[in-house]
This record gives structure tokens, C-alpha cells and sequence, in this order.
């Protein structure tokens, strides 16, 4: 009787999947792509329709209530939804440039840690080993192209 474990499964699932990814990476990149895709554009989708439900709604209600003609419910509508949206604005416009100022130092300072640590590094290496990473680089690059391509 042959059992097969659990560990034994998640082992093989690994390995597909790596032969996977290995021999035809641009179709996964493309089923990765599409699926992020498809869930920004039925949550933009939802947002629309949920929008339009509550226009339709109050588009009722204002005409119901105070007997007004289309054009005239159409504009009060459209002020009173721009009334409401202007509120999260106003204070997304104050937070956001310090939100950018902090994310910009932060970023700032790690390019500069990161920069002075390999001009450190690379002036501690000898020029055979300069000479290596150089044509590792530029071998990697060269087959990282076939992916893009």
C-alpha cells in the first residue's frame, strides 16, 4: 500500500510549479497581469454602479419631494453629491503633501545608504573580482532580455 504524505504533495506542487514558471513564464506573467486586471476593473465597476444607485436614488427623492422638473433635480443632485465628495477631499488635498514630503526623505535616505554601501563595497574588491560581477551582470542582463522580448 503506497501513502503518500503531505510534505510528499507540497514537494511535487513546488516542483511544477517551478518547471512551470521556467518553461513558459510569459504566459503566467500574462494570467498574473489579467488577474489583477479583472479584480481593479469589478471593484471600479461596483464603485460605478454603486454610484449610479445612489444618483438614481436621489434623483427620486429630490423630485418626489419637491416637485421639480428633470434639469432642475440633475443640478441639485449634482451639488449635492460634490457637496459630499468635496468634504474627503479637502482632507486627502491637506494630508497628502506630507505623505509625499515623508515618503521622499524616506526614500532619499535609503538611495544614499544603499549607494554609499556598494561604492564601499566596490572599491573593496580587487579588479578580478570587479571583472566577474561586471560580466555577471551583463550575462544576466542578456539572458533576462529573452524574458522581456
Amino acid at each position: 500500500m503506497i501513502s503518500i504524505s503531505y510534505k510528499n504533495i507540497i514537494k511535487l506542487l513546488l516542483i511544477t510549479a517551478v518547471i512551470v514558471i521556467f518553461t513558459i513564464p510569459d504566459i503566467i506573467l500574462e494570467l498574473i497581469v489579467e488577474g489583477i486586471h479583472l479584480i481593479i476593473e469589478s471593484i471600479a465597476e461596483m464603485a460605478h454602479l454603486i454610484f449610479e444607485g445612489v444618483e438614481s436614488m436621489l434623483d427620486n427623492v429630490i423630485e418626489e419631494n419637491f416637485h421639480t422638473e428633470m434639469h432642475e433635480t440633475q443640478i441639485v443632485v449634482f451639488y449635492i453629491i460634490m457637496s459630499v465628495l468635496s468634504i474627503p477631499m479637502y482632507f486627502i488635498a491637506k494630508v497628502l503633501p506630507r505623505i509625499y514630503y515623508a515618503m521622499d526623505r524616506r526614500v532619499s535616505s535609503v538611495w544614499n545608504t544603499q549607494k554609499s554601501n556598494l561604492q564601499l563595497t566596490l572599491l573593496g574588491l580587487t579588479l578580478k573580482e570587479k571583472i566577474k560581477y561586471g560580466l555577471i551582470l551583463i550575462i544576466g542582463l542578456y539572458i533576462a532580455s529573452f524574458f522581456v522580448m
